[in-house]
């Protein structure tokens, strides 16, 4: 009945009762909801997020307790849509439609959200255009009628890949061979989100993000003085 308000339930498989729903509060009316298909994040949290009446776009990961933080990733946004193999966000909107590659871990620096999202044009497709699937880093959108596949950036999918299994070595392999700025900014958020000090401080160095840089260094002295 409350179109402001989600309702979170965590489901036991085989329980008699389940715990109490937690709920995520907006001030806007809610229009759409999706959670990731690839697991939980890096915190171990779920993510969710959401489409509002504005059709402002915000994230916020699954948790226990009443303090939800919703954080805005993105505006004019009409649909969204998971990937199925890891935590890779698409989003439709009026004549366009954006990637956000590292939106979970990313979420809370906006530098990092601009750096790991791309948008591209729509207006080869048609009018009418909706998402139909997000199937590992293939992207399906029907229009008129008829589908149209697109690609997404099939080495920040696998980078997601071998984070998740811990073959950091292999990711900075690919992000020296690629010396592109999205591989490196989505290696820092996701090496920052992991506590992977040294190579996030190589991977903002080569995305050109020198001021983080300078804060690692600050916050490293900080702890050897300590």
């Amino acid at each position: 009945a409350d179109q402001t308000t989600i309702h979170i339930f965590d489901l036991y498989p085989g329980a008699s009762r389940q715990e109490e729903a937690s709920q995520v509060k907006h001030k806007q009316l809610i229009t759409e909801i999706a959670v990731n298909r690839a697991g939980p994040s890096a915190d171990d949290k779920h993510l969710v997020v959401f489409i509002d009446s504005n059709r402002d776009l915000y994230l916020t990961a699954i948790q226990s307790g009443a303090d939800y933080v919703l954080h805005k990733i993105g505006t004019q946004v009409i649909n969204i849509m998971w990937s199925s193999e890891c935590n890779v966000l698409v989003g439709l909107h009026d004549s366009c439609y954006s990637i956000w590659y590292c939106p979970g871990e990313a979420c809370s620096d906006p530098s990092l959200i601009a750096l790991t999202t791309f948008s591209y044009d729509t207006s080869e497709f048609g009018k009418n255009i909706t998402l139909v699937n997000f199937d590992g880093f293939t992207i399906t959108f029907c229009a008129s009628g008829a589908n149209f596949t697109i690609t997404a950036k099939i080495y920040c999918i696998l980078i997601h890949k071998l984070v998740s299994e811990n073959q950091w070595e292999k990711a900075l392999k690919i992000c020296r061979m690629g010396q592109s700025t999205l591989l490196w900014a989505c290696l820092a958020a996701l090496a920052s989100k992991r506590h992977q000090h040294e190579i996030s401080e190589e991977a903002f160095s080569s995305a050109l993000q020198i001021d983080k840089v300078d804060y690692m260094h600050f916050v490293k002295e900080l702890n050897e003085n300590e």
